[in-house]
């Protein structure tokens, strides 16, 4: 049974028809029949130091599983709710995408566009059942 396609940079293209030969995207494929089972998960919370006038996007993935779990900053405060357990890498980034707020903008060369800024948090985050990590602060300035 298949349960994840990984694709390879040079079939991954923008919605300008870029190509992405540097990435790698893993799509994962739920079952369905399977049995849902409530997570009991953990939270981040915490703040953007941001100048700017764009909305912000965050987003944690976990380094074992690859799983992404994406938020909106709602002014410059932001919380991921009901992580499974495990160590995790945060990033946030300008929402500039204009069909899907939670993708990354690149930029397009023609008419020009500039790609949204993004800030990676420098530290892993370990993330575990019924804990909040507070304080979380990704430093845009």
């Amino acid at each position: 049974k298949i349960k994840k396609i990984g694709l390879l940079g040079d079939h991954i293209k923008d919605l300008s028809g870029n190509s992405m030969k540097d990435s790698i995207k893993y799509i994962t494929i739920n079952d369905n029949d399977s049995k849902k089972t409530e997570i009991i998960g953990g939270n981040i919370i915490g703040s953007i130091t941001y100048s700017g006038k764009e909305s912000m996007i965050v987003e944690a993935q976990n380094i074992e599983t690859n799983e992404i779990y994406s938020t909106h900053a709602n002014e410059l405060n932001f919380t991921l709710n009901n992580l499974k357990a495990g160590i995790y890498t945060l990033w946030a980034f300008e929402s500039l995408h204009e069909k899907n707020n939670f993708t990354y903008f690149s930029g397009i060369w023609e008419p020009y566009h500039r790609a949204a800024r993004f800030m990676i948090y420098p530290d892993s985050i370990d993330v575990r059942a019924r804990w909040d990590i507070e304080g979380i602060n990704i430093n845009f300035d």
